[in-house]
């Protein structure tokens, strides 16, 4: 949570940094972290060791500050002409989409696997973890349902169908960074003995899978084997992106939380909150 409220100090200068003149590279190093914010959002709504109520509720709250202070930093630089109004309510109604592809590999994990993050000492307790119910899967259709539903007003809205499309290619690519980039980090972070000799090697391979679909994606769409030009536009966003959320995720390890899966132990009780 702390760690979430140190990288909202990010969320004010990212449209004048984004969208301003010269974003270069502090505006990919603001977009990584950007994005590290999401990972540690989406990690602590699923996982931490508290109720779901408390989850959801805290969870809401930041993404009210999350949303105000990004329409704050929009109004304050106002590099373009908007109606803020209509932009904050498309803006609103696209998000659960996105929302759902970063936190549904998480929520997989959870329900088939059962991971969760255990407390430190003295408060170390788990719940009994039964997997996904009938309960889960009616609740997460009907979050699907409603995400989609309010894209397709916010579409009628602007009058593009095109919104929607691109809303979806975003929801897979947050799924995709979701899956090989966060899972992976908060294995090696929070799960792994040896972290300092786990955590270098994830961190590699990740870069390795990524800097090998660049080249692939380029060399389909662009007919050539050049992609150093990609590379550099994306390459330092993943960079920042993954230095950033291990850091924070070893700050959480060093108070003491740890990553946990497969069947709990029976008849304790939750941690406090």
């Amino acid at each position: 949570m702390l760690c979430i409220v140190v990288f909202l100090v990010v969320d004010i200068f990212i449209c004048p940094v984004m969208f301003g003149p010269t974003p270069d590279f502090a505006g990919k190093v603001v977009l990584g972290m950007f994005i590290a914010q999401a990972g540690l959002y989406a990690s602590w709504v699923v996982l931490a060791p508290f109720p779901l109520g408390v989850r959801i509720a805290a969870a809401s709250l930041l993404g009210l500050v999350w949303l105000v202070t990004m329409v704050w930093s929009c109004v304050a630089f106002d590099p373009f002409t908007f109606d803020y109004p209509q932009d904050v309510a498309v803006g609103c109604a696209l998000a659960p989409l996105v929302a759902i592809g970063f936190l549904a590999p998480l929520w997989v994990v959870r329900g088939w696997f059962r991971w969760r993050i255990l407390c430190p000492e003295p408060m170390l307790a788990e719940t009994r973890h039964e997997g996904f119910r009938i309960r889960d899967m009616f609740i997460g259709t009907t979050a699907v349902a409603i995400a989609f539903g309010a894209a397709e007003v916010a579409s009628r809205a602007v009058d593009s169908e095109i919104l929607v499309i691109g809303t979806l290619i975003m929801a897979t690519v947050a799924a995709v960074l979701s899956l090989l980039v966060v899972l992976p980090l908060l294995a090696a972070t929070l799960r792994a003995r040896r972290v300092w000799l786990v955590l270098p090697v994830t961190m590699g391979l990740q870069f390795a899978v990524f800097l090998g679909t660049i080249a692939i994606l380029h060399a389909v769409f662009e007919g050539g084997p050049g992609s150093s030009r990609a590379m550099w536009a994306v390459g330092p966003v993943f960079a920042v992106l993954s230095v950033c959320l291990s850091v924070a995720m070893l700050v959480v390890r060093g108070c003491g939380y740890r990553l946990a899966w497969g069947p709990s132990r029976v008849g304790t009780k939750p941690c406090r909150d």
